[in-house]
């Protein structure tokens, strides 16, 4: 015995995709990100407000690591590591992003007041 798709089976697949678009495009104002950079040589925290675009050289283990900030968002722009995995990661803006190039030690995160809890965190 079959049991036939009907209209109403789709509903919570809607509803759900509705909810989760709202929740993601819901605006950002009034939040403070930082940036917190990570290296062998020690900790730098440099605040995201949309005033600060600049580039940061890092020395890293095998050579210089260039993190860009744009517009309240950070990235790897460049890397020594052989894989460029943390280049591919992309630009990160949301507390709780975080790129990572293992083989040179090097971490970058967003960290602020608010974030939204991932996968993970549950």
């Amino acid at each position: 015995m079959s049991e036939s798709f009907r209209p109403g089976d789709l509903l919570p697949v809607v509803l759900a995709l509705a909810a989760a678009l709202a929740f993601n495009a819901r605006p950002e104002t009034g939040r403070s990100s930082r940036l917190v950079i990570t290296s062998y040589q020690g900790v730098f925290t440099l605040n995201m407000d949309t005033g600060s675009d600049t580039l940061f050289s890092v020395q890293v283990r095998d050579g210089i690591a260039v993190v860009q900030v744009e517009n309240g968002r950070a990235r790897i722009l460049e890397s020594p590591c052989p894989r460029g995995y943390c280049m591919a990661t992309g630009w990160l803006g949301r507390p709780g992003q975080t790129a990572i190039c293992i083989p040179e030690g090097l971490i970058i995160e967003v960290v602020g007041s608010e974030g939204a809890p991932d996968a993970v965190s549950y």
